[in-house]
């Protein structure tokens, strides 16, 4: 008898447009997994995310079989750098 075995399938999902929008994104190409970036890859600057932005994430990725979201934070980051003011941010 085969055994039925639950397998991640995940990809990077882009969150153009609103972070909320990455779950229907992932679910169009049939993730159970996804990543995102945390803010743009390639500034420093962020604005803070608004309640109903956060609140309709959650209730977005409860409408997918979406089960693990991991965060990839910016490209910018470099913890090696020469440079301290690089560095420390």
């Amino acid at each position: 008898m085969a055994k039925t075995v639950n397998r991640l399938l995940g990809a990077h999902m882009s969150i153009s447009g609103g972070i909320e929008k990455a779950p229907a994104r992932g679910a169009s190409v049939g993730c159970t997994a996804m990543q995102i970036f945390t803010k743009s890859s390639n500034s420093w600057y962020s604005k803070p995310l608004e309640d109903e932005t956060v609140q309709a994430w959650f209730d977005n990725l409860k409408k997918t079989d979406i089960s693990i979201v991991a965060s990839h934070d910016s490209y910018l980051i470099n913890l090696a750098s020469p440079e301290k003011e690089k560095r420390e941010k």
